[in-house]
């Protein structure tokens, strides 16, 4: 003997009736809720260590010029090296490693997608300040529809790979 109930045809066809018709019975894209940003992440491989002293890191974007300053070896506790800018962000790595192992690993612009980039990277302050390194490039976005392809938003992102040679 079952243990579920039987179901007569004219109860069965009332409950599926009620039930939401889904994809096949809608009209125009059936859409999910994700969100997406515009941004863009530069990647940064630098092929020495990064040696102990103070850096200040430049990045210049369409009409904009942010000032970062980083110290190595890098303190876990340091606040952000870009101060109070919300757009653009140093990603440290390694503060609890060696320092041999510690990196600016990546520059990431959190909103917007800037039409060119220029990077300078010195080592020191003032006038006496050495550059080691300068990057300028102009990023490749991709755009992407997460909820679907006729479905809102739209966002452009790209990842870029930066090799410095900074001595």
């Amino acid at each position: 003997m079952s243990a579920l109930p039987r179901i007569g045809p004219a109860l069965l066809a009332l409950t599926l009736a009620s039930l939401p018709l889904g994809c096949a019975g809608t009209k125009g894209p059936s859409c999910t809720e994700m969100g997406c940003a515009n941004s863009l992440s530069i990647q940064l491989t630098k092929l020495s260590p990064w040696a102990a002293g103070s850096y200040s890191v430049t990045i210049t974007h369409d009409d904009a010029q942010v000032e970062c300053a980083v110290e190595f070896p890098l303190d876990c506790d340091a606040p952000p090296a870009c101060g109070g800018d919300e757009d653009v962000f140093l990603g440290l790595s390694g503060c609890a490693l060696d320092p041999a192992e510690q990196s600016i690993s990546s520059i990431d612009f959190v909103r917007g997608t800037p039409a060119k980039v220029a990077i300078s990277v010195r080592l020191g302050e003032g006038e006496s300040a050495e550059g080691l390194g300068d990057a300028e490039f102009t990023p490749t976005y991709r755009s992407a529809r997460p909820n679907g392809p006729e479905c809102e938003p739209e966002c452009n992102t790209a990842v870029e790979q930066l090799v410095m040679k900074i001595r």
